[in-house]
């Protein structure tokens, strides 16, 4: 199959992928795949960087780079190339994709449900390739309060402080990209108590990974909600200082 005519408008990313894949399967004699769109698919172009990589995560940053690194993502000795005009489309659309409403969370927390046949646990979203939990936590608050909206099966109850609790940590902690942060998270959910150069050892002897003792500062004062700006160092805050449940 070399050409695709779209007559009909395409809303769940994984039917528009399973369009396009037909004209992506390769063929002998077959250069190449024309795509004729009437009714208005294009509009939603980051379909097309989820169609060819099969990154469902949602994350704008991925897709930049899927489109950005165009071949690179593709197996084999099959070739993707975008022209300007083509490429400036595909990051507006991008850009302008609202990637966090409720519908289009809900639809892809149903694909989801439904393939693994049960609530998913947060690790089920990586494992499976599916949307990035952090947009969930942007528009609900916490996993949570999403199932608690959304999931007529769902039971799990907390009062109103663990829910705050829970929402600081899912919005403010859950996207950390340093080491620091996620490893104190991680010994707070499992109880700990102890001081910054305890939790150095406990990071070596876990991880064989050593923090800076700067970085330790700040990842406290993120955990404790201080924010410290510029440059600071304590060296006496942290031999004292106590991270506590």
């Amino acid at each position: 199959m070399n050409q695709i005519i779209m007559l009909r408008r395409t809303e769940p990313a994984i039917v528009f992928v399973q369009q396009l894949g037909h004209g992506l399967r390769e063929s002998d004699g077959k250069e190449c795949a024309l795509v004729l769109d009437f009714i208005g698919n294009y509009q939603k172009n980051f379909f097309v960087p989820v169609a060819l990589s099969g990154d469902k995560t949602y994350n704008k940053d991925t897709l930049r780079k899927i489109v950005k690194e165009g071949s690179a993502i593709i197996p084999g000795a099959s070739t993707v190339s975008f022209d300007r005009v083509f490429e400036a489309r595909i990051y507006r659309a991008i850009d302008g994709g609202d990637f966090t409403a409720a519908k289009f969370l809900r639809g892809e927390y149903s694909d989801l449900r439904q393939m693994i046949g049960r609530i998913p646990d947060l690790l089920d979203f990586d494992r499976n390739g599916s949307i990035d939990p952090l947009l969930i936590f942007k528009t609900f608050g916490s996993y949570h309060a999403f199932l608690r909206k959304h999931e007529s099966v769902y039971d799990t109850e907390f009062d109103s402080a663990q829910c705050s609790i829970l929402k600081f940590i899912s919005q403010k902690l859950a996207n950390g990209k340093r080491f620091e942060e996620l490893f104190m998270l991680r010994e707070l959910v499992l109880g700990q108590r102890a001081r910054s150069i305890d939790l150095i050892d406990s990071a070596v002897a876990a991880y064989r990974k050593k923090p800076q003792a700067s970085t330790m500062a700040f990842a406290f004062t993120v955990i404790y909600g201080d924010f410290a700006s510029g440059r600071v160092l304590f060296p006496w805050w942290l031999s004292t200082r106590t991270v506590t449940v």
